[in-house]
Order: C-alpha cells, then sequence, then structure tokens
C-alpha cells in the first residue's frame, strides 16, 4: 500500500500540514488571485492603492464632484466674514430680528411675536436689513 502524501501549505516561512480539502481550496483560491491579476494586466487596469507613497494615499486622487473647490471655500469665507461684519454694525433690534428669521428659522409672524413688533414691522424692517447687508458686501 502507498501511503498518503501529507498535504501542506507555506504561511509565513513555515509549512502547516492540512487536509486534502483544505489544501485544494487553498490552492485555487490562490491560483484564482493569480488568474485575475493576470487579467488586469492584460486589460491594462490600474488600481489606484498602486499609487500609493507615504505621503498620501491614491484613492486621495479621485476626483469628488461633490467637494467644494478652493476658490469656492475662499469665497464662501470671504462672504461670511463680509456678513458678520455687516450684521456688527446694525442695531440691536436689527440683529434680534436676523437672529429669529435666519437662525432659528421663525416665521415673521413667530419674530413679530418675540420682538413685540407687528408683522408687516418685521417684514419691512426685515427688508431694510437686506438692503443694508447687501450694500454692505458690494462696498
Amino acid at each position: 500500500m502507498s501511503e498518503k502524501k501529507p498535504y501542506q501549505i507555506k504561511i509565513e516561512k513555515q509549512l502547516i500540514n492540512v487536509t486534502e480539502e483544505v489544501y485544494l481550496t487553498y490552492y485555487r483560491m490562490n491560483r484564482y488571485e493569480r488568474f485575475v491579476e493576470e487579467q488586469d494586466v492584460m486589460h491594462k487596469i490600474l488600481y489606484y492603492s498602486g499609487l500609493d507613497t507615504e505621503k498620501m494615499n491614491g484613492e486621495d486622487m479621485l476626483y469628488d464632484k461633490d467637494a467644494k473647490s478652493v476658490e469656492e471655500i475662499a469665497i464662501d469665507h470671504y462672504i461670511f466674514r463680509r456678513l458678520t461684519e455687516g450684521i456688527k454694525e446694525l442695531d440691536e433690534t436689527e440683529q434680534k430680528i436676523v437672529e429669529l428669521l435666519f437662525l432659528e428659522n421663525m416665521t415673521e409672524r413667530e419674530a413679530a411675536e418675540s420682538c413685540g413688533l407687528s408683522q408687516p414691522a418685521v417684514h419691512k424692517c426685515k427688508n431694510k436689513i437686506l438692503s443694508k447687508l447687501r450694500n454692505h458686501l458690494n462696498s
């Protein structure tokens, strides 16, 4: 009788005894991985992970259509700074109306009740504030 050959796989430079089923599965999987890599080379497929360096991940090079450009970020920062300056120039009541309408998302009627004014007065004040802020942005 012939003895069965021991099945071994190499893991981290060490031979490990395994069953025939594990041995065959391991080498089928290994061969499939090589087949996929060969197909990628044949079809000239490039993975971003192949561009990894110590300083940058290759996937960081992917275009993000939702990301803001440096110019958009700079413009947003400029507008925010100018609006903040403009709001500081408003009187206390006007600042309160800005806070209620635009930060707390109140309606004109709710803001009017909170400030003790009529809704038409808040509406008129809001338009006046927006005009002042527009002029401040354009100056």
